[in-house]
């Protein structure tokens, strides 16, 4: 008996590609009824760059947000502020993030995952 192998599937495009996967089952001489699951790939998601005020003044607050196309939301993203990580959970595309930088400092993104 053995198991059905892992596969990995990407999307290049902009839509969701529906595909069908056969699965035959054997033991020995035996072989069983094919079984047929349908699975769905959905695209990529993509993320422009920050918009909003990427470089803010010390003291100073701003709101900055991500566009992000494609994918599944709610979107995991990570962005940087130069020095730490900041992972923002549940993220839909054009939310806006308030940021108050202690410092000069300039905002760029490193991440982005869709919900699957």
């Amino acid at each position: 008996v053995t198991n059905i192998p892992s596969f990995t599937t990407t999307n290049t495009s902009a839509s969701p590609i529906t595909a069908n996967i056969v699965v035959t089952p054997k033991l020995g001489d035996c072989t069983g009824a094919p079984q047929t699951f349908k699975i769905t790939i959905n695209p990529i998601p993509t993320a422009s760059v920050i918009s909003g005020s990427t470089m803010i003044c010390n003291g100073e607050s701003s709101d900055i947000a991500v566009a992000i196309t494609g994918g599944v939301a709610p979107y995991t993203i990570v962005y940087s502020d130069g020095s730490n990580m900041t992972t923002v959970a549940a993220y839909n595309s054009g939310d806006a993030i308030t940021v108050s930088p202690t410092t000069y400092t300039t905002y760029s993104l490193t991440s982005v995952m869709d919900a699957n």
